[in-house]
């Protein structure tokens, strides 16, 4: 697959870039015994040092941030832990609220994610994470972590759902897998 470049100039409105800018700058003085957990929270695997969670993203939505899309870290939500290891948390289903997320050929209103879209989702999130912690913005750091999805070749694009079967991911005997 050819190394496509996207970058298009940061054009948001700067409140976004302003509060942005706020939660990476205080990352440093979190407090690292603040952790949420819940029904709507599963582990699903430990990755390069960080705890990928499946969350259910209408419960943070509506309890958390309406802002909450397929995916988060701390550095872009302030809520999600970055201690002791930094916390992904992947959306199990594509989201409605805002308009819906984008995704062009989703079959269904809240669809589950493929494996493959979680897969990517989280490669993203970690992708961002990292270049942020380096100090890179927000919006430097989606551009980077968009460029890594479409290496990675997961999804054909980040704006797509693959298409069926879309396994699901179900807790059996206790654990986070995909059936």
């Amino acid at each position: 697959m050819p190394d496509r470049k996207v970058h298009f100039p940061d054009r948001r409105i700067l409140f976004w870039m302003d509060l942005e800018e706020e939660i990476q700058d205080r990352v440093a003085r979190r407090d690292g015994s603040f952790i949420l957990s819940g029904k709507w929270k599963k582990f699903v695997r430990e990755e390069d040092g960080f705890m990928v969670f499946a969350v259910d993203e209408v419960w943070v939505q509506n309890n958390l941030c309406v802002m909450f899309g397929h995916g988060g870290h701390g550095y872009v939500h302030e809520f999600i832990p970055i201690k002791p290891k930094p916390e992904l948390w992947i959306a199990q289903r594509h989201y409605t609220a805002l308009g819906g997320c984008g995704c062009d050929n989703l079959k269904r209103k809240n669809q589950p994610v493929s494996a493959a879209f979680f897969d990517s989702t989280a490669l993203h999130e970690k992708t961002e994470f990292l270049e942020m912690q380096q100090g890179k913005s927000f919006y430097e750091a989606d551009q980077v972590a968009r460029q890594a999805e479409m290496k990675a070749g997961w999804i054909k694009d980040p704006s797509m759902e693959i298409d069926s079967p879309y396994p699901l991911l179900k807790s059996v005997k206790g654990k986070m897998t995909w059936v």
